[in-house]
């Protein structure tokens, strides 16, 4: 999810027109199990120019946004946070793995699956 004045680097993916109402479905589905985001349409640079695309923005009025964490406490957060697909730490090791398999590098969320890996109980 992005953050309002923030940007971020990755895919765009286009979508069949027969295809598109099963891809947005499946996206609302995943993507806005707790009410976190705004699904909005916004432009989005592209090598081949600029493209309309769906993003989800974090609704700053929801509950579980929780801007300005301390490192520290994201951390604990995900040690101890599972969710029906499986536990957070999968998930940021997973995520971190495919960024970087596409040649895209976070450091802040590398260094946070360094330290789930390193820890007593990674991947608990």
């Amino acid at each position: 999810g992005l953050d309002a004045g923030g940007s971020c680097v990755g895919r765009v993916f286009r979508v069949d027109k027969p295809d598109r109402l099963r891809v947005y479905d499946y996206l609302m589905e995943r993507e806005m199990v707790r009410g976190t985001y705004r699904p909005l349409w916004l432009p989005v640079d592209t090598p081949e120019g600029r493209v309309t695309a769906l993003c989800f923005v974090v609704d700053r009025g929801h509950e579980q946004y929780t801007p300005d964490l301390p490192e520290s406490e994201v951390i604990d957060r995900v040690r101890r946070a599972r969710g029906k697909r499986g536990s957070n730490i999968e998930y940021v090791v997973n995520t971190c793995g495919h960024l970087e398999e596409l040649g895209i590098r976070l450091r802040e969320l590398a260094r946070i699956r360094d330290a789930l890996l390193a820890a007593p109980d990674a991947g608990a």
